[in-house]
């Protein structure tokens, strides 16, 4: 596979999108969705998933997690396929068109929006990046709960729907939801975690 595709880890994809394309499902049945808004919705929501990938080869690379011992898919930085600085240059490219993207749904959107928006990208970065990187510190499961879960999902309702949403109770149905989304999420990391454990131990 190329070196580029690799890292983006496409076959990983449908979790980032999938409580957004739930979040639309579920905001169409009260109102008539805003297509440009939903689109901007799933690119941005893909383009997070694609750094906080290419976030993890290059900090897992660096810091020697990853090596030619690891079971699964390669890891372009580990393996070098592609230099450290392109990998750097990679994922704060897709950052800041993450953060393009998601500048016009937090000017519609507002506080909720701009404080979904704002921690969506410093936790893509953190969950390996950082002093306090939280997947070496089992974290990673419990922030993948929530960011595939609740907040992509109400984040996505209330994009389409905040014009008439009158109060919080009146979307908790919606955080079910995302809880429901949120716990796949968190298997799926949870088992290829139980798959690196050996080498996560060494």
């Amino acid at each position: 596979m190329n070196p580029w595709i690799s890292l983006t880890r496409p076959q990983t994809l449908p979790a980032g999108v999938s409580p957004v394309i739930v979040g639309l499902a579920l905001a169409s049945l009260e109102v008539h969705l805003n297509l440009i808004v939903a689109a901007l919705t799933i690119l941005c929501a893909l383009f997070l998933q694609i750094s906080s990938n290419i976030i993890n080869d290059y900090y897992d690379g660096v810091k020697g997690s990853d090596n030619n011992q690891r079971l699964g898919p390669v890891r372009v930085t580990s393996n070098g396929s592609l230099t450290r600085s392109k990998v750097k240059i990679a994922f704060i490219s897709t950052l800041f068109i993450s953060f393009l993207l998601g500048l016009y749904l937090m000017i519609i959107g507002g506080q909720p929006a701009i404080i979904i928006g704002v921690s969506s990208l410093f936790f893509a970065w953190a969950y390996t990046g950082g002093p306090f990187p939280l997947s070496y510190f089992a974290l990673g499961e419990v922030f993948a709960l929530i960011f595939f879960g609740p907040v992509a999902l109400w984040g996505t309702y209330y994009l389409q729907t905040f014009e008439t949403l009158n109060k919080l109770e009146d979307s908790t149905h919606i955080i079910l939801w995302g809880i429901a989304i949120g716990l796949i999420a968190s298997a799926i990391m949870g088992i290829n975690n139980l798959r690196d454990i050996k080498q996560d131990r060494a």
